[in-house]
C-alpha cells in the first residue's frame, strides 16, 4: 500500500467528437482529490470546458507503479 506521499491525482476532461473519437486533455495532477476538485470548478467556467460541464473526471494513480490499462490505447499513438 503506498503512503499518502505517493499518491497523485489527475484531473482530466474527455468530450467526445461527432465521429466517436475520445478528445482527451490533462487539466493537471494534484496532491489530494479536493485540491483537483477546487481546479474543476475553476476549469468548468473556462470557454470549451464550459461547454461539456459533465466531461470532468478525477482519477486517483500511485506514483511509480505501473497502470496499464486498455483504455489507455491512445497513449501508445
Amino acid at each position: 500500500m503506498a503512503d499518502s506521499r505517493s499518491i497523485v491525482f489527475a484531473l482530466l476532461h474527455v468530450h467526445i467528437m461527432p465521429d466517436g473519437e475520445e478528445d482527451i486533455k490533462v487539466i493537471g495532477y494534484y496532491h489530494s482529490e479536493t485540491d483537483a476538485l477546487e481546479a474543476r470548478s475553476r476549469a468548468v467556467k473556462l470557454p470549451g470546458f464550459k461547454d461539456v460541464p459533465d466531461g470532468f473526471r478525477v482519477e486517483r494513480h500511485v506514483v511509480d507503479q505501473d497502470n496499464p490499462r486498455k483504455d489507455y490505447g491512445f497513449l501508445s499513438r
